[in-house]
C-alpha cells in the first residue's frame, strides 16, 4: 500500500500548490490497512484537522483511480521522532523572563495586543498558508519546528499572526511567559550592551 499511497501523492501533488503539498499532503504516511480501511498519519492534531476538511475528498478519490477501490479512511497523530542536539547546541525548554538590562528606556517591554488572535485573523488565499502554519506551531504539541519565519509587505498581518502564535500559546498553558520584542527593540538593547560593556550580561538574559 505504501507503493500506491506514493503514486497517490505524485498525482495530489500535480494539483496542488507547492506550498500546499509540501505542509499538508508530503509528511502523510500510511500506518495500516485492513481489507478498505486505510489509516493515515498526520504529523500533529492541527494537520490531521485540516487535511481531513480540506483534502479528504480529493485524496479518497486518487486512491479510487490508482488503487481501484474505495477505501474507508481513518487519521491519526504520528508520534514525534525527536533528534538529539549536538553537544554545544543552547537547548532551553523553559521561557526566559522578560529582558530589563536597558535602563534608560531605549528598549521596550511590549505587550500582545488582546485584538490580534487568530480569531479575529481575516483568511484569505493570499495569507491561508501563513495561518495555517502559525496554527500548527502551537496546535497538538507534534509540531516538528520551533521557528517560524513570516515575509510579506507592511499591514498584511505578519505581527498579528505573531501576537496570535503568543496568545494562544499562553491559553494552552497559562504558566508559560511570553516575550515578544520588535527588531529595533533588539538592536536598541544590544547597542546599550556593548557601549556599556555589559554584552555577556545581555547574552545571558536570552540565552536563559
Amino acid at each position: 500500500m505504501s507503493s500506491i499511497w506514493e503514486e497517490v501523492k505524485n498525482h495530489i501533488k500535480r494539483e496542488l500548490p507547492t506550498k500546499s503539498f509540501s505542509l499538508w499532503i508530503n509528511p502523510i504516511t500510511v500506518l495500516d490497512q485492513r481489507d478498505d480501511d486505510l489509516t493515515l498519519g498526520c504529523p500533529n492534531r492541527f494537520s490531521r484537522d485540516w487535511v481531513k476538511e480540506k483534502y479528504s475528498g480529493l485524496i479518497e478519490e486518487k486512491l479510487a483511480q490508482i488503487g481501484g477501490a474505495r477505501c474507508k479512511l481513518a487519521w491519526k497523530i504520528m508520534p514525534l521522532e525527536r533528534k538529539e542536539r549536538s553537544p554545544g547546541v543552547f537547548s532551553n525548554p523553559g521561557q526566559m523572563t522578560l529582558p530589563n538590562l536597558v535602563k534608560n528606556g531605549h528598549a521596550r517591554r511590549r505587550g500582545l495586543n488582546h485584538d490580534f488572535t487568530f480569531d479575529r485573523f481575516v483568511v484569505g488565499k493570499c495569507n491561508e498558508f501563513a495561518y495555517s502554519a502559525s496554527k500548527a506551531l502551537v496546535m497538538g504539541g507534534q509540531w516538528p519546528y520551533n521557528s517560524l519565519f513570516l515575509l510579506s509587505n507592511t499591514g498584511l498581518g505578519k505581527s498579528h499572526l505573531s501576537q496570535a502564535i503568543g496568545h494562544e500559546i499562553m491559553a494552552q498553558d497559562p504558566a508559560v511567559r511570553v516575550l515578544y520584542v520588535t527588531a529595533e527593540d533588539f538592536v536598541n538593547e544590544m547597542v546599550f550592551a556593548l557601549k556599556n560593556g555589559r554584552i555577556e550580561e545581555f547574552k545571558g538574559r536570552y540565552r536563559r
